[in-house]
């Protein structure tokens, strides 16, 4: 298999590493110190089966399995197709993703989570069918509960790959999510909803131009908008208290990880001259490296964020804004992020029908500077409205949302106002303002539920 490794580690490079002791070759999609397991052999999936009856034994509630859409590969390791001529190395999850017995092995996993009731939620790049994802996580399946799919992950990748400039349109972002709203509600699968991890930026900085004015605003916007799709949210240490990315000032001697440091070693030695491709690429850094999302817990105001009460400090700077932006500051205050995520949470909640179970449908998917879309459950509906701009919108409001704008009631805002819709049949939207409006409607009911995967 000539092919490059995976994202998370190496710049591109064999998939292969030669070992001295044994004589032989290994697979590696990541990191060499990553070995890949021989799913293959009956005795490592046993192996693995005992590691998860020795953690569930011990009261976990379930897993997060990582990449585990690459566990089965063709066993005749082919090499890749060559796509870009110019590279010495390949792109070729095609042969080590969702192979030819992956669900075999998902299906014993799952064998081994229903014994204890368990959770699960895999990881799976490189696929963008929903029918792919929907054969893991269909609810009789006996694979995953859910899964992580990459699809906005991968939105604002440029054609050199994650570290090259490329700026989303709202209609990628509109396109993405109905898509996989549509699916799972229709096909009785399930989301798993999330926007920030340990591999990726912070949404503020990635997702939208807020600065130090709006901050909060945007955060709480990004809450409302994720918070009630569909599916199961998943929120990130530090974004629910609407931490972001590293300060511009950050040179490249200030990151960590090893993506972003093999990436730059390569281009630097390719181009040692080009001095606007290393600017260009250490702002993309600042942007997508995965050391955006691992910067120190910012706690307190304290010395390294209350982070550690090490001599030294932590293995990689913690953010400037800490003395700021903490949790300390906001666990209480009703104007904060993460009281605004708390309300999120607390509707999903309260209006369990209509956010877990309820029907999804995009609004003016035209709008270039709007995300709105609708919840319905029964006679129950909610209005989900996100302005992603720094700007003031006049929003010419679709006549099936006038009723609710007029009639329903507030259950969710950013900005606690008044929005009466105006003579021309428009609203006024504040910059990265957010809210939910809800009306229960006895004599246009709707009905809840899809079909099957």
């Amino acid at each position: 298999m000539n092919t490059e490794t995976g994202t998370y580690g190496k710049s591109p490079s064999s998939a292969w590493q030669y070992d001295e002791t044994t004589d032989e070759y290994y697979l590696h999609l990541f990191a060499p110190e990553q070995p890949n397991l021989n799913w293959e052999n009956p005795k490592v999936r046993s192996a693995v089966h005992q590691i998860m009856r020795y953690w569930l034994d011990k009261g976990v509630s379930g897993f997060r399995m990582d990449v585990i859409n690459m566990i089965s590969k063709d066993q005749s390791f082919p090499d890749a197709p060559i796509t870009d001529p110019k590279a010495q190395w390949q792109h070729g999850a095609m042969h080590y993703c969702c192979g030819p017995r992956l669900h075999e092995y998902l299906q014993e996993l799952g064998r081994v989570l229903k014994e204890y009731d368990a959770f699960s939620v895999g990881e799976m790049p490189n696929v963008y069918d929903p029918v792919e994802i929907g054969k893991a996580v269909g609810f009789d399946r006996g694979e995953l509960a859910m899964a992580f799919q990459f699809e906005i992950m991968d939105i604002d990748h440029g054609p050199a790959g994650k570290f090259s400039p490329h700026k989303y349109r709202m209609s990628d972002l509109k396109h993405i999510v109905s898509k996989w709203q549509d699916f799972m509600y229709e096909n009785e699968g399930w989301n798993a909803l999330y926007l920030e991890n340990h591999d990726q930026g912070r949404t503020i900085s990635r997702f939208t131009s807020a600065g130090p004015e709006y901050r909060a605003t945007a955060g709480k916007m990004l809450a409302t908008f994720l918070g009630l799709q569909g599916g199961t949210p998943f929120v990130y240490q530090g974004q629910e208290i609407g931490l972001v990315n590293v300060p511009e000032t950050w040179g490249i001697e200030q990151f960590r990880d090893i993506e972003t440091l093999n990436y730059w070693n390569e281009i630097t030695a390719a181009y040692p001259n080009d001095t606007e491709l290393h600017k260009v690429t250490l702002q993309q850094f600042r942007v997508k490296s995965r050391d955006n999302g691992r910067t120190p817990m910012q706690w307190t105001s304290g010395k390294f964020a209350g982070f550690t009460a090490a001599h030294n400090g932590p293995w990689i700077d913690v953010h400037d804004d800490y003395e700021d932006w903490n949790a300390a500051s906001q666990v209480g205050n009703p104007n904060s992020v993460f009281q605004h995520w708390a309300k999120v949470l607390a509707l999903r909640k309260a209006h369990k029908r209509l956010f877990v179970y309820g029907s999804y449908k995009l609004i003016d998917e035209a709008n270039n500077d709007l995300f709105t879309y609708l919840r319905v459950y029964g006679s129950q509906s909610a209005l989900v409205l996100a302005n992603f701009t720094g700007k003031e919108v006049s929003w010419v409001v679709p006549a099936e949302t006038i009723s609710i704008l007029k009639n329903g009631a507030v259950l969710l805002e950013s900005y606690q106002r008044h929005r009466p819709v105006r003579p021309d049949g428009t609203i006024a939207v504040m910059p990265f303002e957010s809210f939910v409006m809800f009306l229960d409607s006895p004599n246009a009911r709707v009905g809840a539920g899809g079909g099957k995967l």
